[in-house]
């Protein structure tokens, strides 16, 4: 039997056939004003304060007015137990039933709940929990807050802008339902534990800790979760203090995406930032926050753009994990673009594949545990990795780039980089196969790597570039340059722009079979070895007036393969050679040229030196003054160190 507040509505209504017609006419319009008027039932017992709205649209006011005193206020009515004022000694316990329903939580002269815990429960509907901003004098709470939303729109704010609505909880627990859109609130809170906080449905969903700039602190960890299949997705902490870990995960998304920006915080725990796959676009802001333990930043695939920024951050976990899914426009991962962040562990950043494009931009920074940075699956149209364009970038460890084919180019671009550590400080770049590929190190400003070096550029199908500038190398195996496989042009060279200081080899290999330049102006090595592994054209030039000069203070190797090479040292600047210095031109109609700036020990006697121009029509052009005892016809001990030329000329 259906019951209004212990009525029997249906008995009521046998009664009233009973009456005149114009007295039932009267409790006829009276049942009228009952129904569409909002009836909220109050029920105190054993201190536990409860409160059950309509199915209609309840707006409620709970006030706490000093400690443990609560004062209710509606717009409708108060049945039961009426609008207080209540000396609770238990728990608050809200229910609001149906219908659009607004709750407001205010704290008069610093009201605080000392006993129970605090729960609401907005039902379906439109629905609102909140703590207004101008009537605020601070609220505690000794337990904790639960608020539970539902099918509808719902939004809730806890704390606010207003530097007085401030808002103390032993833990903050929100589930704010599915279906429709989703807000929640945080601000200006001292949360003694943890934080909890769930959105779903169909909407946009957002969450917001600190979004108004008050300062809070959370005594344990704080979750944030938003479910699948919202449009887009809002999730921000900011001047925030949080003792425990801090994980922030957004489902798939639809045409809004999802962002998350984490700011001017500290997290004593791990950091875990993750958004689902998109139909729209997918951003990451990290700036100015701390972090002590571990940290992952991730977000899916997107249709539209992926975006990850790291900046002013100080990250001191063992490991630190950064990676963008697979975008239809493009994926990028920037690390200080305006301020240096500080990694204490290893840094990876990746970017899957897609058919747009993939950029890692590592403006500056100071990476203790080593850096890889990946654009690691094959497809996108461009590859692009590059480093040190605003300030220096200091790694202590290994430094490794990888780009993967793609299907336009793949370029790194290495500036202001220095590595360090007693075994560690090597740098690795490798790029896959592309239409166009360049490495270029050291172009406007200085490199300094404590280990060794070692570039490669896969098979190109329009260019492939090494160029290497004001870098220093001092690794025992020293420098290694190789472009690898077929290449319809491919150039590597070392000092353009700048002196390049290797301590101890620089090894150059080339396996193009066609077109290939080897260019040395100005540098410094231990030894020089150049291979050309796939046949066809050289052109090797050392120092012939791009650069300052050249100096190798060990052996020299140079080995042309087949092909018709051209080989020109010390025309331009000076040549410097300390030790031995072979040279082996191949089959084909070859060229080697030593200027009258050659002048080193190396060719001061002819035990130093062997210069062979292999089969085919050879040209040798020789300075006297570089070449001890060179002369026409060759005397007898030069005999046998110019070999395979068919014609010798002297410059």
């Amino acid at each position: 039997m259906l019951n209004f507040f212990g009525t029997n509505v249906f008995a009521r209504k046998r009664k009233v056939k009973m009456l005149p017609i114009d007295i039932m006419s009267r409790i006829e319009t009276l049942e009228d004003r009952v129904v569409l008027a909002s009836q909220i039932g109050v029920a105190f017992s054993n201190g536990n304060l409860t409160l059950t709205g309509s199915a209609g649209n309840d707006d409620v006011i709970v006030t706490i007015t000093g400690t443990n005193s609560i004062m209710l206020w509606s717009t409708g009515t108060f049945t039961g137990a009426g609008a207080g004022p209540f000396l609770v000694t238990g728990n608050v316990n809200i229910s609001m039933g149906g219908g659009d329903d607004t709750v407001s939580l205010v704290g008069a002269s610093s009201g605080k709940l000392d006993s129970g815990d605090f729960l609401v429960d907005l039902g379906a509907g439109n629905d609102s929990f909140f703590t207004p901003d101008g009537v605020n004098a601070g609220i505690t709470f000794t337990g904790n807050v639960s608020v539970q939303g539902g099918a509808g729109n719902d939004s809730m704010q806890l704390g606010g802008s207003d530097a007085a609505n401030t808002f103390v909880v032993n833990s903050v627990t929100v589930d704010m339902g599915t279906a429709g859109t989703k807000t929640a609130t945080l601000d200006r809170a001292t949360i003694g534990t943890n934080v909890s906080i769930k959105t779903g449905g169909s909407g946009d969903q957002a969450v917001n800790i600190g979004a108004a700039g008050g300062s809070s602190t959370v005594g344990g960890s704080v979750t944030i979760t938003q479910a699948n299949g919202a449009t887009g997705y809002t999730a921000g902490i900011t001047n925030f203090t949080v003792t425990g870990n801090v994980s922030i995960s957004n489902g798939n998304s639809g045409a809004n995406g999802a962002n998350v920006n984490v700011m001017t915080s500290s997290v004593g725990g791990t950091l875990s930032v993750v958004n689902g796959n998109s139909a729209g676009t997918n951003g990451v802001l990290v700036l100015t926050t701390t972090v002590a333990g571990n940290s992952t930043v991730k977000n899916g695939s997107a249709t539209g753009t992926n975006g990850i920024t790291l900046q002013g951050a100080t990250f001191n976990g063992k490991s630190n994990t950064i990676s963008n899914g697979a975008s239809l426009t493009s994926s990028t991962i920037n690390l200080g673009p305006t301020a240096a962040s500080t990694f204490a562990g290893a840094v990876s950043a990746t970017n899957s594949s897609g058919t747009g494009n993939n950029f890692i931009f590592v403006q500056q920074g100071t990476f203790l545990g080593g850096l890889a940075l990946s654009n690691n699956v094959a497809g996108a149209v461009q590859n692009q990795i590059a480093l040190g364009f605003t300030g220096t970038v200091a790694v202590t460890g290994n430094l490794v780039i990888t780009n993967a084919a793609s299907t336009t180019s793949n370029t790194v671009q290495v500036e202001r980089t220095t590595t360090s550590g007693v075994k560690l400080g090597d740098v690795t770049i490798n790029n896959g196969a592309s239409g166009t590929t360049s490495v270029v190190a050291g172009s406007g400003n200085s490199n300094f790597i404590s280990g060794n070096l070692t570039i490669r550029n896969q098979a190109a199908s329009v260019s492939r570039n090494i160029a290497l500038s004001q870098t220093t190398v001092l690794g025992g195996s020293g420098a290694y340059l190789y472009n690898v496989g077929l290449s319809p042009l491919s150039t590597i060279s070392v000092g353009v722009n700048g002196v390049s200081t290797i301590s101890n080899a620089l090894k150059i290999e080339d396996g193009s079979g066609s077109s290939s330049s080897i260019n040395l102006q100005s540098a410094v090595l231990g030894s020089f070895n150049f291979t050309d592994l796939g046949g066809g054209s050289d052109v090797i030039t050392i120092a012939t007036g791009g650069g300052s000069s050249v100096t190798v203070n060990g052996v020299t190797r140079i080995d042309t393969g087949g092909g018709s090479d051209t080989v020109t040292i010390g025309t331009g600047a000076t040549a410097y050679f300390g030790d031995l210095v072979v040279i082996a031109l191949g089959a084909g109609n070859d060229t080697l040229t030593i200027g009258s700036n050659a002048s080193s020990p190396a060719f001061s006697t002819a035990a130093k030196f062997q210069f062979d121009g292999g089969a085919g029509t050879d040209v040798f052009n020789g300075s006297p003054i570089s070449l001890a005892d060179f002369m026409l016809p060759l005397p007898g001990k030069l005999k046998s160190k110019i070999t395979g030329f068919e014609t010798l000329n002297v410059i």
